[in-house]
């Protein structure tokens, strides 16, 4: 096997209280393919209130979106692809513990992955 070929592993450890310590120690490993596929329509919902960006994102593009106006996607070179209107409100984070999922259209040849990073303004969060 070519071990450099390999990009990345993820190694997922489920129900451990925040701030525990665990030794990982692994048997046979498996490789399973990764086929990076378009992400459908994705949207946020923070705190109950959601927001689309309807359309389709291919892998290594973003979306930027400031709170009103068009959103923006552009592709893994920064070049602008479209703009569309956002389905809903700009979410509003508030200060302390928010609820934040991220959702998109499921089903064959749709892609369910994407990093999210949320960029606030206005007035310090406290």
């Amino acid at each position: 096997m070519a071990y450099d070929a390999i990009d990345r592993i993820y190694v997922f450890v489920t129900n451990m209280p925040a701030g525990a310590k665990t030794a990982v120690h692994f048997g046979q490993l498996e490789a399973l393919k990764e086929t990076p596929q378009g992400i459908h329509n994705p949207g946020l919902t923070v705190n109950g209130a959601a927001i689309t960006f309807p359309g389709v994102m291919q892998p290594g593009w973003y979306l930027e979106y400031n709170g009103t106006g068009p959103v923006r996607v552009f592709d893994e070179n920064g070049n602008k692809q479209v703009e569309v209107e956002p389905q809903g409100k700009a979410p509003i984070i508030r200060n302390g513990d928010n609820k934040l999922s991220f959702s998109c259209d499921t089903g064959a040849g749709k892609g369910q992955s994407a990093k999210v990073t949320l960029i606030t303004h206005g007035a310090a969060l406290k």
